[in-house]
């Protein structure tokens, strides 16, 4: 039991020591990360995004590896990512519609014109010629004396 007890108390010493640690590095450090020595090596925490890395020495120098975190990615995050991708291949989908359905065609520079038909070029100048008639017979009538007020143009 003592044995028990010892333990638990020094488990809540060396907790409360690490506590303070990080606190005192902290406050004499201004740089992007902080490193905590480890078993392995160190331990690099990038404090800007949050990522670590373990570090160890070699003989080419300190190299350092990521540290996956596998708990951010949850199931709403693999749920987010699906409905992209799927947003994504519909997108490409209805692009590749639209580009088929485009004057241009692959191999072809150019593009289609779809000219009207003479009948449509025809039916386009007659009305034309309505338009400037009727506003050149209601200038006339402006000029001439003899239309009396209110008569429609």
């Amino acid at each position: 039991m003592k044995n028990s007890h010892l333990f638990k108390f020094i488990t809540a010493l060396s907790t409360f020591m690490l506590s303070l640690l990080p606190h005192t590095v902290s406050a004499h450090e201004t740089g992007r990360y902080t490193m905590l020595e480890s078993k392995n090596g160190v331990v690099r925490l990038d404090k800007k995004t949050g990522a670590m890395a373990t570090c160890k020495s070699s003989p080419d120098g300190w190299q350092c590896a990521p540290i996956a975190d596998k708990s951010l990615q949850t199931k709403t995050d693999n749920e987010v990512i699906e409905k992209l991708r799927q947003e994504n291949l519909h997108l490409k989908q209805q692009l590749a519609n639209k580009q088929d359905q485009d004057s241009f065609k692959p191999g072809n520079s150019e593009p289609k014109l779809n000219l009207p038909s003479d009948e449509e070029v025809d039916q386009s100048i007659e009305y034309m010629e309505k338009m400037i008639r009727k506003f050149r017979d209601a200038m006339k009538r402006l000029r001439d004396e003899n239309t009396p007020p209110g008569q429609e143009l």
